[in-house]
């Protein structure tokens, strides 16, 4: 059986209104907590405090990744496994690195997740609303 552009066209329409709709509902819940993100973290002192123990963790890792390097480039080491396990200790002090500057990053990244969420959630309805208007004329 073929399809002709519009069966395909509407096809397209209905799966990305599905997606919208599926969406939805993690879409409201980052815009929920946008506002507690908000008054609770950014600027108290616990969370300044938390802060400056991820920063801490943040440049302990660093160390390590520096001294494993430096291992690396002596001469004196050869063996594979030693290799193997310096190369292993740089990339776990990245990863450590990358997840803390994320846990740093997180409520600012919530708080302009909501707006853009926001902005996402009117686009859609908009979009529900021309759909459904169209379909009941």
């Amino acid at each position: 059986m073929a399809f002709d552009r519009n069966e395909f066209l509407a096809n397209v329409t209905e799966r990305a209104q599905e997606r919208n709709a599926a969406m939805m509902p993690a879409l409201r819940q980052l815009q929920a907590v946008a506002p507690v993100m908000q008054s609770l973290l950014t600027g108290s002192d616990a969370w300044d405090r938390y802060l400056t123990y991820l920063q801490g963790y943040i440049e302990q890792a660093g160390a390590a990744k520096v001294r494993a390097q430096a291992k690396m480039s002596d001469p004196m080491v050869w063996d594979a496994h030693d290799l193997t396990k310096l190369k292993s200790d740089i990339l776990i002090a990245d990863a450590m690195i990358d997840a803390w500057k994320a846990a740093i990053e997180l409520p600012r990244s919530l708080i302009n997740g909501a707006t853009e969420a926001s902005k996402t959630i009117s686009r859609f309805e908009e979009a529900k609303n021309e759909t459904t208007g169209q379909t009941q004329s």
